[in-house]
């Protein structure tokens, strides 16, 4: 059966990735411990493993310790630690306050040697006035 576009509209303005994952895209659950990120040696990030698909990996990164999402470089160094474990992946931030989140995929090809980063960041009162 193909996905509802109406209900992942939904799970997403709810931040329900889980169930947008399981029950709609019939993605099955991670198992395996939180990845922790610690960067300069002083900030640690935790990464909850959330699904998996073909060796895709899906991880939700806690907001920094002010309850926001990462800035760009230091979103830039955890994508880094990241790949060292999980190859391809996606990487899903929200803030303390579930208003706003990214979520930011990687895709490589092997055989042309390619990386493409695609991030995706709609902000909760966006999509409610759009």
């Amino acid at each position: 059966m193909a996905p509802d576009k109406q209900r992942i509209q939904r799970y997403l303005k709810a931040f329900d990735f889980t169930a947008l994952f399981i029950e709609e895209l019939g993605w099955d659950y991670l198992k395996e411990p939180p990845l922790c990120v610690t960067l300069d040696g002083q900030h640690t990030y935790t990464l909850r493993p959330l699904v998996e698909k073909r060796g895709v990996k899906v991880y939700v990164c806690d907001p920094n310790s002010q309850g926001k999402i990462p800035d760009d470089p230091t979103l830039r160094k955890i994508e880094r630690e990241v790949t060292r474990h999980a190859y391809e992946h996606i990487l899903i931030y929200v803030d303390s306050h579930l208003l706003h989140v990214i979520i930011d995929c990687i895709k490589i090809n092997l055989v042309n040697s390619w990386h493409k980063s695609s991030r995706h960041s709609p902000s909760r009162s966006a999509r409610k006035s759009g």
